[in-house]
């Protein structure tokens, strides 16, 4: 039997820059507002673990139920939920003048079959 999954990926354009004086991290939520939960205990990427560049700079985020496998860095894959709606945010800590402004969006999730 295979389990479904849905694999998003984030990509950050030809080179990694995050307009932030400290960190960012990507969080995603169910349906009801919570940590979506997971047997992995992965709640955020971006912060605790080391996100890695591919080598063009540009990074690849993979967001789906089942743990990708040793394709993706640990640092690189957020859980998601099965089949149950969830979000996506994005917190910037530390913002450069850039994103107060609104002249910097992050780079939009694609969906990958």
């Amino acid at each position: 039997m295979r389990a479904k999954s849905r694999r998003r990926s984030r990509r950050s354009g030809d080179r990694h820059r995050w307009p932030v004086d400290a960190f960012w991290s990507l969080a995603v939520y169910d349906a009801e507002d919570y940590l979506v939960p997971n047997e992995a205990e992965i709640y955020s990427v971006g912060h605790h673990v080391p996100v890695v560049l591919n080598p063009d700079g540009s990074l690849d985020l993979t967001l789906q139920q089942h743990d990708p496998g040793p394709g993706v860095p640990r640092g690189n894959w957020l859980p998601i939920p099965e089949s149950d709606p969830f979000s996506a945010s994005l917190a910037l800590f530390a913002p450069k003048p850039v994103v107060l402004q609104r002249r910097w969006r992050p780079p939009p999730l694609i969906t990958l079959r």
